[in-house]
This record gives structure tokens, sequence and C-alpha cells, in this order.
């Protein structure tokens, strides 16, 4: 382990360094107030990406980069589950169809119709929404008015930093 190796070795820095524990480490706030960092020859303090800012907003857009995979797989399970509302709707037609050559006048006929009504009512419409991965619907623009134009405005800001710093 990286700690054991670690207080094995920090007695005989010169100046030797303190020994650690797990508890110890877990309460450091930042990776500043690592000592072996801060007097490194790699000048890692200096480094964009350790500002906490920066942290932060790299956070943010790679929960935004997931955040588009997400829609992307969406759509696919979106599509999946009307192919599979289609298949079950035909089915329950082809099976009305059947009991009405068997026997025209049966109650099993009608309350079959009457659940295949009731599941059309609560079904999705068919104009189902798909999200492109923009954050936009495909039929009408944005889903939430400008609170949603304005996330979208900060996230393109935080990609186009993200871009800069990579």
């Amino acid at each position: 382990m990286a700690l054991e190796k670690y207080n094995r070795l920090a007695p005989l820095q010169n100046p030797p360094c303190p020994v650690l524990n797990y508890s110890k480490i877990v309460g450091y706030g930042s990776l500043g107030e690592f000592l072996v960092l801060k007097h490194s020859h790699h000048d890692i303090l200096t480094k964009p990406w350790i500002v906490s800012a920066n942290c932060k907003m790299a956070t943010k857009y790679f929960k935004l980069v997931q955040s588009h995979k997400e829609i992307v797989q969406l759509n696919v399970e979106i599509k999946h589950l009307q192919s599979w509302v289609e298949h079950e709707d035909r089915t329950m037609l082809e099976i009305i169809d059947s009991l009405l050559a068997d026997d025209p006048d049966s109650s099993l006929i009608a309350e079959l119709k009457t659940l295949y009504a009731k599941r059309h009512c609560e079904h999705l419409s068919t104009d189902h929404m798909v999200i492109a991965p923009n954050g936009d619907r495909d039929d009408e623009g944005s889903m939430n008015g400008p609170e949603d134009d304005a996330m979208n405005e900060e996230a393109m800001r935080l990609e186009d930093l993200m871009l800069h710093y990579l």
C-alpha cells in the first residue's frame, strides 16, 4: 500500500517527513496540503487543474459529457419501448380478430376491446419526445424554456474552456 511505503521512507528523508495515518490523510482538504506535492519538482501547485474553481468546472464538464451520452442511450431505449408497445398492440388486435372469427358475441371480446382502448389512453402519445444530444427536443426546441437555454449556454462556455485547457 502507498501509505505504508510512504511511512517507511518518510523518516529517511532529509529533513525527515512526518509519518501519516489514514485518518489524517482523509482530513486534508486540498492537494496544497500535501507537502510532498508542494515541494516536488513538477510544479503541481501551478497547474490549472489544482485551482478549486477549475476542478469544479471540470466536474461539471464531464457530467455534461456523460449526460449527452445518456440522452443518446435514452433515445435508443425510447425507440425500443415504442417498438415493444406497437408489438403488444398488434398482438392484442390479432387476438381480438381471432376471437371475433370464432365467437363474435363473446364477452371476452368486449372486455379485450375495453382493455385495448384503456391502454391507448394511458400510453405515451405517438409523438414521443426524443431528446437530441444538444438538449433540444426534436419537435419544438428547448425543453424547459429560458432556464434550459441559460444552462445550455453555460455548458457551452464550460466546454470551450475545457477544450482550451486540454
